[in-house]
């Protein structure tokens, strides 16, 4: 490290523990906290695109299919991110988690019992009976 970083690096210090000390008055700090309201409100993420999509798609039939499958896959890994924000590892992770997660076996899962209750499974098996 040279002298002119060790001089940047020793004013940094000296005005963080400034703003600590004399903190920003109410009016700049309003000023700055409605600032970063602003520019909460103008992020396009992921859950906002959600939303949008819900209120323009609200009567299609597969809505709530589509609903969970958001909440379920995409919400976690990728709601609080911009589009611009993803990079092609998050997507990678996102089909490697999709490909380890445990999927139940196609098809019917069960046949009804002969009173109509709930599937009857073999106790050795995932086979009903």
């Amino acid at each position: 490290m040279n002298a002119d970083e060790t001089y940047k690096n020793i004013i940094a210090k000296t005005l963080r523990n400034t703003n600590e000390i004399f903190p920003l008055p109410n009016r700049d700090r309003r000023a700055a906290e409605e600032a970063a309201r602003k520019a909460q409100e103008g992020r396009w993420t992921f859950d906002r695109l959600w939303e949008e999509w819900k209120k323009a798609n609200g009567s299609k039939p597969s809505r709530v299919n589509d609903d969970n499958r958001y909440k379920n896959h995409l919400k976690d890994p990728f709601g609080d991110k911009e589009p611009r924000e993803l990079v092609p590892l998050d997507v990678d992770g996102l089909r490697v988690r999709l490909l380890n997660a445990s999927a139940p076996p196609p098809g019917p899962q069960g046949k009804a019992d002969v009173r109509g209750g709930a599937p009857c499974w073999d106790s050795t098996s995932r086979t009903p009976r």
